[in-house]
């Protein structure tokens, strides 16, 4: 994306919306206040009734989701029934035939139809797909007030990753002192929440090999073919509730199209539909209305690592031996124990006395 094709772009989706309603609340703030991040779809194939490990991911992806802690709903197909012609032949594209097996893509939206995370479903696997540290950082940024986060998708290459990072974070600065908030207009919504309206860049780096970020890693490449053939550093400026506006790479890395990005994003919001401006949603597990309310945020309940087969073993009461019954009070035992010896005495005494007897008549 060249500078000149970029404002061409904000300049069609501008003038698509002029019927539309408009207002002077930069872009970054009415995205984060008005936008709700479009729904992940998960969707899992199994044969039968789920394990209670299985049905413990399942239900705490639906109680996030319902709660709206996390932007991805469940859809679960049981292979041993009739199958759609659409489902069928998403599960056949899979790598693999284990059950049951998991598949997340992009929202509908999107009109993406390629799996962002597939494998076999586990609690370790929900995990990784809900939350990260990067997309956790990324989120408590935008929460304390930031317009946009760069983040930077390294190559692998330390110094030409170091290069972007320190035009980024130069140019952050820059911007913060450079731009300004639009004038406030009366008819426009109103911003008091609970989130300073200020103008803030940072940058955040993201390496490719780090296990707990693959997902984001492939959400974010994936959001346009040609960012996962890039082999140089890749830089996305995610605003609102976790959208990616675009990505630069190669020749579209420059300065100016990291200033025109800005200056679009703090300008005044020119559409407030939603579906015609640019760019994807990323998946977040954040409690966005809470915080912007000043209510007490929530944490989604991730599945437990541990299975709860292993739990509930470790959370029974040893098993009771027959000598002992459950209601046996303290010492019962011990009295019967000596009971027997005592009985099992006198018998060999009397055993004794009678063989002895035959003995002397003999």
């Amino acid at each position: 994306m060249n500078t000149k094709r970029f404002l061409a772009i904000i300049c069609l989706f501008a003038a698509a919306c002029l019927n539309a309603s408009a207002c002077s609340v930069p872009v970054f703030r009415y995205a984060l206040e008005r936008w709700p991040a479009d729904i992940y779809r998960m969707t899992i194939f199994h044969r039968g009734p789920l394990s209670p490990e299985q049905r413990a991911v399942v239900d705490a992806v639906n109680h996030a989701s319902e709660e709206g802690l996390v932007n991805m709903g469940v859809r679960l197909v049981d292979v041993a029934g009739q199958m759609s012609d659409a489902m069928a032949k998403l599960l056949a594209a899979q790598p693999s035939k284990d059950l049951p097996w998991a598949l997340v893509q992009y929202p509908a939206v999107t009109g993406f139809e390629q799996p962002v995370a597939q494998g076999f479903l586990d609690a370790k696997f929900a995990q990784e797909v809900m939350d990260s540290p990067a997309r956790r950082e990324v989120r408590d940024r935008i929460l304390k007030g930031e317009s946009a986060v760069w983040v930077l998708l390294e190559s692998g290459d330390k110094q030409q990753d170091d290069k972007v990072d320190r035009q980024l974070r130069a140019e952050s600065k820059k911007l913060a002192e450079l731009l300004e908030i639009p004038p406030v207009d009366p008819n426009d919504p109103r911003t008091d929440v609970n989130v300073t309206l200020k103008i803030a860049f940072s940058a955040l780096r993201l390496s490719r090999s780090t296990p707990a970020e693959q997902f984001f890693v492939n959400q974010l490449v994936n959001i346009h073919p040609k960012l996962a053939e890039a082999k140089g550093p890749i830089v996305f400026p995610v605003f609102g509730r976790g959208r990616a506006l675009c990505g630069l790479a190669d020749k579209e890395l420059t300065v100016e199209n990291i200033q025109e990005i800005a200056v679009f994003l703090t300008g005044a919001c020119s559409c407030e539909v939603k579906s015609m401006n640019p760019g994807v949603d990323l998946l977040f597990a954040a409690d966005w209305d809470a915080a912007l309310e000043g209510r007490a945020v929530k944490d989604p309940e991730m599945p437990p690592l541990v299975s709860l087969s292993q739990l509930a073993a470790e959370a029974q009461p040893p098993a009771k031996t027959k000598e002992q019954p459950a209601d046996a009070p303290p010492g019962t035992a011990l009295t019967r124990n000596l009971i027997v010896a005592v009985a099992l005495g006198i018998l060999a005494v009397v055993a004794g006395t009678m063989l002895l007897r035959r003995k002397v008549r003999n």
